[in-house]
């Protein structure tokens, strides 16, 4: 399944258009803490790892991701790429604890804001 196709069949379950800006984001914290509670009951509570659940709620992620990288024109694809240009432009010679970095110039290259693209 290509993106395009993920994010129009996903459409189909859009509950809103009431500021889905603040619906995709609010989602996308939801599922990250059921992930987190996942991995609570696995070191805390001597639970074994719910891998079932863990691939629903990262699958839940994948449709709020892709609904907010479509709502801003944006893609996952690029989300990749624009990702590994920031880490090469924050750690060019591996990962190291950086004590002073360039936000700015370590994002430069995105882009446009969403407020832009309104």
């Amino acid at each position: 399944m290509t993106d395009m196709q993920y994010v129009e069949l996903a459409k189909r379950t859009l509950s809103t258009d009431k500021d889905k800006l603040g619906h995709f984001t609010v989602g996308i914290v939801t599922e990250a803490a059921e992930l987190l509670d996942a991995y609570k009951k696995t070191n805390w509570y001597d639970r074994y790892l719910d891998t079932t659940n863990v691939k629903e709620e990262i699958g839940d992620l994948c449709w709020y991701l892709y609904q907010l990288c479509d709502l801003i024109g944006y893609s996952l694809e690029q989300a990749k790429i624009d990702n590994i240009e920031k880490l090469k432009k924050r750690y060019p010679d591996g990962f190291k604890d950086v004590l002073v970095r360039d936000a700015d110039k370590e994002l430069d290259h995105i882009g446009q804001t969403y407020m832009e693209l309104q």
